[in-house]
């Protein structure tokens, strides 16, 4: 993908303001993602100033997203026109034995937060609930939300017609 955006200049002309190029590849469950754009430097010429590079695996029960940012203007920092890591994100999710998700984050590559998300179907409706943790200063997980939501709606299910039905559909056609 690309997309280029124009802007007018102060003669009516109008002149590249930014790019933004991107490619996505995908291997199995597997996929990479990557964007960059870039704008004209004092120069005039096109020059990256921030990119941002994605990373999704799946494997087994396990789904990890990393997503690494870099940018040419980190705060706190005098900028030298070059690519530094400004934000590094991953998020993992577990699928457990009753069939819901935990989810984590990192900041640094410490977890301090898991959400798990349970959604139960029967005869008298649907409830899903939501358990978000935080960890404490002293590295233990406390439960900070839960929030459970009732449905009276039953599930659809396919209705299959018996043999039977399914030879006297056939000759009615």
């Amino acid at each position: 993908m690309k997309k280029t955006t124009l802007l007018p200049d102060g003669d009516g002309k109008f002149r590249v303001g930014e790019v933004k190029e991107g490619t996505i590849r995908k291997v199995g469950k597997n996929r990479t993602s990557e964007e960059r754009v870039s704008r004209p430097n004092s120069d005039g010429k096109l020059a990256e100033i921030s990119r941002t590079v994605g990373k999704e695996t799946e494997a087994g029960q396990q789904k990890t997203s990393t997503v690494e940012t870099y940018t040419t203007d980190n705060p706190g920092f005098t900028g030298d026109g070059k690519l530094h890591l400004n934000q590094l994100v991953t998020t993992v999710q577990n699928k457990d034995a009753t069939g819901g998700r935990t989810e984590a984050g990192d900041a640094g590559l410490r977890v301090t937060t898991k959400t798990i998300d349970i959604l139960r179907s029967g005869a008298s409706g649907t409830q899903s609930t939501s358990v978000i943790q935080v960890r404490d200063a002293s590295g233990t997980f406390n439960v900070v939300s839960v929030d459970t939501r009732k449905s009276d709606q039953v599930p659809v299910k396919p209705v299959q017609a018996a043999p039977a039905e399914k030879a006297a559909l056939g000759k009615a056609k």
